[in-house]
């Protein structure tokens, strides 16, 4: 029997084993189809959501509820101020109101405020349900295209086998049972790939009717990462979860909302009873726990001082007849505590109302934070099966070479090689379903911490969070209901090097009212400063732009951070962090890392210069599109800069050539589109290369 006839057979069995790497099988392509990816999937599916749709008109109702809320303020006010003549003789005196009714017109505003911040975390809670779904959704689909592809090419491999086989059974070199084993093998593919394109079907289907997306004559682009989260990094995950989540925010938002309007209420009783209400101003200005029993003494206390000075008589003299008349008949129906119109415990109830709103909102941040951590650790345990997995694999595609070398000498059987070869296909399923699993968790962090996975991917950390900058600015909005505006302030704070003269206030990209100096307050008018409103405070000094720092319209006063300012410390940061990470490296590797090519640099002399001075064009040319800017420093000293700003790459900078007579000492600082540093990168002056020391 020549050998070249068994190599023969024996070849076409091994070509339906799986040879090539796990990665490249999953990432195999159909250049004829319409490639789709998951991007594209789930703008479509966020564009014809009709609850979306439900809760854009929700939104915008709540402009008019607003505006309405606000004229009912000096409606009500000029309705009781004013008697009412319903013919020549017949006159109806005002009726005041009580409590409750001033309570509901002075809080509504602050109430359907909190609505609408409610409304749009419902939103974006919202889109982010709809990634989850059709992300995870995707991913199955993709799953089980990959699975028919692979499928489909084995069994036409094996189908082209089984002539061969059958020749060779006649010939004696194999048995009637190994013949036989194929064919059930062909047999059982042939029901498993019946099987996957029904899931097929009904899978797309499910996507289709959140996308509207047909999926006939389309190849669906790979979404597998398997990048992981390192553990330096979880407290910015979750610090940026905490500002974002629908949870989190409504806690907070619940919170803002009791603290108005115990403050509301308080204004009240100020105004009706100002001497006698100052011993509960503390419980009222009381940031932690409030002692309820000596709190409620003091408002007891409180009550009875508003009784007793009513609890007196009257005297009135007429001739020698004195009428005595008990102060309670002429106190009318808003006089002592009957303005409390039946709720007279009702600043102690928004006390217990505002603690209880406190408590619950560190209760939902705790809960956030241990959850997101569980969820992370399973993640990592994800990730950590599938590098188990991976290794499995290897290992039993090393096995299968082996015994199909085997087989090619005529050491191993034909029955060996082919459990081998499922042994194999066995493993590479086990792997990738792990990886599946990662990906299907990694999709749920993502949703979880509000998109901050899809950042970290796109290597566009927060660089907000955590940016060591101290708040420089401090803004008040006193909120005059009677007269219908606010009084906003703003003060520079103390320890800051801020230097300026004069600010702007501008809402939603508009300017309200004119430049002020800072020592100077400004009347704002509804609805210039709103619930909704993004509010941003612009500096001057003597008429130059200095800084601007934005904050949210519901908050009645706060700390400001300016943006140029964090954003600096941020870069320091992200400086610190990789010098930290080239030092833990070194100690680990014990020299340096690997030297990386990042890009190119150019310099030319600037002819639009005197050539005395010496001034050259400097251009840096990365060789990948994630890095975005870069700036020039010396290494030994960092205040040398080309710029204090970021300079965009394949744009020329001008620098002093004298800054390039040792290019050894000059480092090259590279960061991406939101401006966080990616490389740290020398000069290569023979081949005008930008070398890679430490990869952070």
């Amino acid at each position: 029997m020549p050998l070249d006839f068994f190599k023969k057979g024996a070849n076409i069995i091994a070509a339906v084993c799986f040879t090539c790497s796990f990665i490249n099988v999953l990432n195999f392509k159909t250049n004829a189809m319409q490639e789709i990816d998951v991007n594209t999937l789930t703008e479509m599916a966020i564009t014809i959501d009709k609850t979306l749709s439900n809760l854009n008109a929700s939104i915008a109702l709540q402009d008019t509820k607003r505006k309405q809320a606000q004229d009912a303020i000096p409606d009500t006010r000029e309705k009781e101020s004013t008697a009412n003549s319903s013919s020549l003789f017949s006159t109806t005196e005002p009726e005041t109101h009580g409590m409750p009714k001033e309570i509901d017109l002075l809080t509504k505003v602050a109430k359907i405020d909190a609505e609408t911040i409610t409304l749009q975390q419902q939103l974006g809670e919202r889109k982010r349900e709809l990634k989850e779904q059709v992300e995870k959704l995707f991913l199955t689909c993709y799953c089980i295209q990959e699975k028919i592809k692979y499928m489909t090419q084995d069994l036409q491999t094996e189908e082209t086998a089984l002539p061969e086989i059958e020749n060779r059974v006649q010939l004696g070199e194999l048995t009637f049972a190994d013949m036989q084993m194929l064919q059930g093998t062909i047999a059982n593919k042939n029901k498993q790939l019946i099987q996957l394109k029904q899931t097929w079907e009904t899978e797309t289907a499910k996507l289709s009717s959140l996308t509207s997306q047909s999926f006939i004559g389309c190849n669906l682009k790979s979404p597998l990462i398997t990048c992981v989260i390192p553990r330096d990094k979880v407290s910015r995950m979750i610090d940026y979860a905490l500002a974002h989540r629908i949870d989190t925010c409504e806690a907070e938002t619940k919170r803002k909302l009791e603290e108005n309007r115990t403050n509301a209420i308080f204004d009240i009783y100020k105004s009706r009873w100002p001497n006698k209400i100052a011993t509960l101003e503390p419980a009222v200005q009381a940031t932690g726990p409030i002692n309820w029993d000596v709190t409620t003494r003091i408002y007891d206390n409180f009550l009875q001082a508003v009784t007793t000075s009513l609890d007196k008589d009257f005297y009135m003299h007429i001739m020698s007849v004195t009428i005595r008349i008990p102060m309670t008949q002429l106190q009318g129906d808003g006089g002592g505590t009957r303005y409390f119109d039946g709720e007279k415990y009702c600043l102690l109830e928004a006390l217990r109302q505002r603690e209880e709103a406190r408590n619950q909102e560190e209760i939902t941040t705790t809960n956030v934070r241990n959850n997101l951590i569980a969820n992370y650790e399973e993640l990592m345990a994800l990730f950590q099966d599938y590098q188990q997995k991976i290794d499995a694999y290897k290992k039993t595609e090393k096995n299968y070479t082996q015994i199909n070398l085997g087989s090619l000498l005529g050491t191993n059987t034909f029955k060996e090689m082919q459990q081998a070869k499922d042994a194999l296909q066995l493993a590479k399923q086990t792997a990738t379903d792990s990886l599946i699993d990662f990906n299907a968790a990694f999709i749920s962090l993502d949703k979880e911490t509000c998109g901050w996975g899809t950042l970290f991917k796109k290597g566009e950390d927060i660089l907000e969070v955590e940016s060591g900058v101290s708040a420089q600015l401090h803004y008040d909005i006193e909120n005059t209901i009677e007269q219908r505006k606010s009084i906003f302030t703003l003060t520079i704070l103390e320890e800051t090097n801020i230097i300026a003269t004069d600010y702007e206030l501008w809402v939603q990209g508009f300017q309200v009212g004119t430049q002020q100096p800072i020592s100077q307050s400004m009347s704002l008018f509804p609805p210039e400063i709103t619930g909704l409103s993004e509010v941003t405070v612009k500096l001057f000094n003597s008429g130059e732009f200095v800084d601007e720092a934005t904050f949210n319209g519901l908050d009645p006063s706060g700390n400001l951070k300016l943006k140029v300012a964090e954003t600096n410390a941020a870069i320091k940061n992200e400086e610190e962090e990789a010098l930290q990470t080239q030092q833990l490296l070194s100690d680990i590797n014990g020299e340096e890392s690997p030297q990386t090519e990042l890009g190119n640099y150019h310099l030319q002399n600037d002819s639009s210069i005197n050539s005395k001075i010496g001034v050259v064009l400097f251009t840096v040319s990365p060789n990948t599109e994630t890095i975005k800017y870069f700036r020039v420093q010396i290494k030994e000293d960092t205040s040398v800069m080309a710029s204090n700003t970021l300079s965009p790459v394949n744009e020329p900078i001008r620098l002093l050539s004298v800054m390039f007579k040792n290019p050894e000492d000059i480092e090259i600082l590279l960061y991406s589109s939101s401006r966080k540093l990616l490389h740290t990168a020398n000069l290569d002056e023979a081949n005008n290369k930008l070398i890679e020391t430490v990869k952070i």
